[in-house]
């Protein structure tokens, strides 16, 4: 069996004693058989623990991408702010699109807002 797995992206929230983030993470596999049936598995990885610096946070998780042997989809990363922003389980800080903007861009990645902008 050949597996593959891909980030899909990156969620994270903030909380009162700091930022938390959660990798989503799905595989194929085909089965090496004639007819080739293709199976899919996702997963979470989560920080256990919430830190007050976003970057030390996703690093966290960009580690477990590579224990994990996942790779970057190729349609890239998105880093996404849990529940869209709009989850009051999840209340964001008013500039939290600048933050995960920036964090986005050191890191090579997209935003939702970079996502659903269709360039003209």
């Amino acid at each position: 069996m050949n597996l593959t797995g891909y980030v899909t992206n990156i969620v994270v929230y903030l909380q009162e004693d700091g930022w938390v983030a959660e990798l989503d993470w799905a595989t194929d596999k085909f089965w090496e058989e004639p007819d080739k049936q293709k199976f899919a598995t996702q997963g979470t990885v989560s920080t256990m623990y919430q830190n007050p610096n976003l970057s030390e946070t996703i690093d966290v998780v960009v580690k477990k991408i590579r224990e994990l042997g996942l790779q970057k989809h190729p349609i890239g990363v998105a880093l996404l702010y849990k529940g869209d922003a709009e989850d009051p389980k999840y209340p964001a800080p008013n500039n939290y699109l600048e933050i995960l903007k920036e964090e986005a861009k050191k890191r090579g990645w997209v935003t939702y807002d970079q996502l659903t902008i269709k360039k003209k």
